[in-house]
């Protein structure tokens, strides 16, 4: 329920929430702001529900509305961001505003669009003023046609619209509540992921803390490499082609194989890479059910999937998909004409991002459209300047998490990227752990869930949506909390303990809950005790 300024006293409000309710209107938010148009200001009650203002049209991407609310003051802005393109954001801003944080939360593939649900992860869970940024437009997360012949819109997407939107939102928040911001956070996944590594390389001033999941920060290769798997596998009536509906069954084959690669038989793929998985175990005989093995070719097309995309000189471009990563695997996607083409925005990429060319034919790709992305750089989004000394001198912190079961983003680059920085920090005589750790999380998806029975729940950004009640939070089991601990009071990250509630419902109880450990640390069983207990298992080096 919404709760608009009347000027009238409401009964069972404090005096604190009164005050409140009288400066959230978009008169006095104006006055907040040294440029943009505030478009709506809204109090909304206690246990309220707040999305999209209906006068502004449908938020294609993110049209569920944030449930649940505390008190607070929704507010709807839009600015200027060049001569030619804008940008728009949402805040809230709670009445309990707690420890005067401030956070910023990120999107997902090429979408654009307040994500109201997902700021209210910020307010209900930890009472921050939390923002979300349309990255200055309105779109699906596979549509891109936005880009098309225009740099500045992909500048916004890229890194500017959210760096804005920080800057106009801090303003706000600093004004509305008489106070001044303590600290900065920012918590996103995927594409989320990615701006937030992109802002702390850019603008390190941004925010103390970063929580960044399964990031997408390689944007012209992996882009590009969603093209190359769609043609591994394409077309549909090629005999090397495997049927989307196969991907279940390969899993299965992969998990009975690797599984017991790290020593323990637990219905979890945790060592992928230790894994001597044996694609030729699922060949067909002469007389098999066809969709529960492979032919030779389907062999080879598993193989490319699984392995680093290579050039004709054996350089390295982009990793595979790790083994258990399977039954989330989107190669293909049907296309407008019926036919069939690779999944993702990876085509649109290339034809409104790269070549500016609508007529861009995904079955003539070469590496030369992946060089051509690398020369334009479009939107300046890939998060490569591996140099963070600045973030660091500035006492930032950053948590990264990837998924090793990640079928949508390979789990190799976010690795990749840990080791750049390393190669970069470490001859500086910078110590990387004093604010960077990066964590693996065994049989997660993409950001949330499991094919597995693996415990995934670290309360990532949209992981809570996933469960069926609200978990207690603490600054072992809780990512962002241990960001916050981090930042704020010096507290090491040393683990992340990774949970797995009974039917994903905590009310329910803890099924399985593991340590996860700093990369490139592995975790361990003590040798003794319950595997699905934490207390069971070490970080050893």
């Amino acid at each position: 329920m919404q709760l608009k300024k009347t000027g009238i006293a409401i009964a069972g409000l404090t005096s604190m929430a009164i005050a409140a309710s009288d400066k959230c209107n978009v008169v006095t938010i104006q006055t907040y702001l040294p440029y943009g148009n505030v478009l709506t200001a809204d109090y909304v009650k206690n246990n309220g529900t707040y999305g999209q203002p209906s006068q502004y049209g449908d938020d294609i991407a993110f049209p569920n509305n944030a449930t649940g609310l505390p008190d607070l003051c929704a507010v709807y802005v839009n600015a200027s961001s060049s001569d030619t393109s804008s940008f728009r954001f949402g805040l809230f801003m709670p009445d309990d505003w707690q420890e005067n944080r401030f956070l910023a939360t990120g999107l997902g593939g090429a979408a654009g669009g307040v994500d109201w649900e997902t700021m209210g992860y910020g307010v209900k869970n930890y009472g921050c003023a939390t923002i979300s940024s349309d990255t200055g437009h309105n779109s699906t997360m596979s549509d891109a046609s936005w880009a098309f012949n225009d740099e500045e819109a992909r500048q916004d997407w890229g890194h500017r619209a959210l760096h804005l939107s920080t800057e106009l939102a801090k303003n706000i928040v600093n004004h509305y509540y008489d106070q001044t911001i303590s600290h900065s956070y920012y918590a996103g996944c995927s594409t989320g992921g990615r701006q937030g590594l992109r802002a702390l390389e850019m603008y390190p001033e941004d925010y103390d803390g970063v929580l960044a999941g399964a990031p997408a920060w390689y944007t012209q290769r992996l882009q590009t490499s969603e093209v190359l798997l769609g043609i591994y596998n394409l077309p549909e009536n090629a005999t090397h082609h495997i049927p989307s509906d196969q991907f279940e069954w390969i899993f299965e084959q992969v998990l009975s194989q690797c599984d017991i690669a790290d020593g323990i038989l637990d219905g979890i793929v945790s060592s992928p890479e230790t894994c001597d998985f044996m694609p030729e175990k699922l060949l067909c005989g002469p007389s098999s059910n066809t969709s529960e093995c492979l032919n030779p070719e389907q062999i080879e097309t598993l193989n490319k999937i699984h392995s680093d995309w290579k050039s004709g000189m054996n350089d390295f471009i982009f990793p595979g998909f790790n083994l258990g990563s399977e039954s989330t695997w989107m190669l293909t996607q049907e296309a407008d004409d019926g036919s069939y083409e690779p999944a993702g925005f990876s085509v649109n990429y290339v034809q409104d991002f790269v070549r500016n060319d609508k007529s861009w034919d995904w079955t003539t790709f070469s590496l030369d459209d992946t060089y051509l992305a690398e020369k334009l750089r479009p939107g300046n989004a890939t998060a490569d300047e591996f140099d963070l000394r600045p973030f660091k001198q500035n006492g930032g912190k950053l948590i990264h998490y990837h998924g090793k079961a990640d079928g949508s983003i390979p789990t190799g680059s976010s690795s990749y990227f840990y080791k750049q920085v390393q190669r970069n920090l470490v001859p500086k005589g910078v110590t990387i752990d004093d604010f960077y750790r990066y964590f693996e999380i065994p049989g997660m998806n993409h950001c949330m869930g499991t094919p597995m029975n693996a415990p995934w729940f670290i309360n990532g950004v949209n992981q809570a949506q996933q469960l069926s009640s609200m978990p207690k939070f603490d600054a072992e089991s809780d990512a962002f909390t241990a960001v916050i601990e981090w930042v704020e009071n010096n507290r090491t990250v040393d683990y992340i303990l990774a949970t797995k509630y009974v039917s994903d419902d905590p009310a329910q109880g803890v099924e399985i809950q593991r340590p996860l450990c700093p990369y490139p640390v592995k975790v361990k069983y003590s040798g003794s005790g319950d595997v699905n207990s934490a207390d069971s298992w070490t970080c050893d080096n």
